[in-house]
């Protein structure tokens, strides 16, 4: 009989959380770490834990990660298809100046959401499907596009009409 795998996640602050795991085809087990909590930077270790049938689970082993704190991260907006208005949120980990822009596929800029110095911490911004004169925009596929600190991010919106 095959055995139980799972991996568990411990930050700095002692809080410890599970990874989803995926079974491969090869036999080989997939765990990714898409967590927001990550951003913040900091010491992470990720224990592999192992168990037979009847048996008590087991550590396998351990890996231990630095990680620097991301300057910003745009989270995926929603509604996502939207019909209309969708919602832009980002994190800032340190005070400073972000735009954030509505662009089309040809890299155009059709809208500036903001062009601001702003406080560290979450944002949140809602666009209106609209560009910067106030005209509708058709249906498309389109891109947020967060720079601060000389990172850029974007995220696809789908609007439909």
């Amino acid at each position: 009989a095959d055995g139980d795998f799972r991996v568990e996640v411990e930050g700095e602050s002692g809080f410890t959380r599970e990874l989803e795991t995926e079974a491969l085809p090869s036999g080989a087990w997939r765990a990714r770490d898409s967590s927001p909590l990550l951003l913040a930077g900091g010491r992470w270790r990720y224990r592999l834990l192992g168990r037979e049938p009847g048996e008590d689970w087991a550590e396998l082993r351990t890996l231990t990660l630095d990680l620097s704190a991301a300057v910003a991260s745009l989270a995926p907006t929603w509604p996502n298809p939207s019909r209309g208005a969708a919602r832009v949120a980002f994190l800032l980990t340190s005070p400073g100046k972000a735009t954030l822009d509505i662009m089309d596929t040809r890299g155009r800029r059709l809208r500036r959401l903001v062009d601001a110095r702003l406080a560290a911490g979450p944002q949140e911004l809602t666009w209106d499907g609209r560009d910067n004169v106030g005209r509708e925009l058709p249906a498309g596929v389109y891109f947020a596009v967060l720079r601060s600190a000389g990172i850029s991010q974007s995220r696809r919106i789908v609007l439909i009409r």
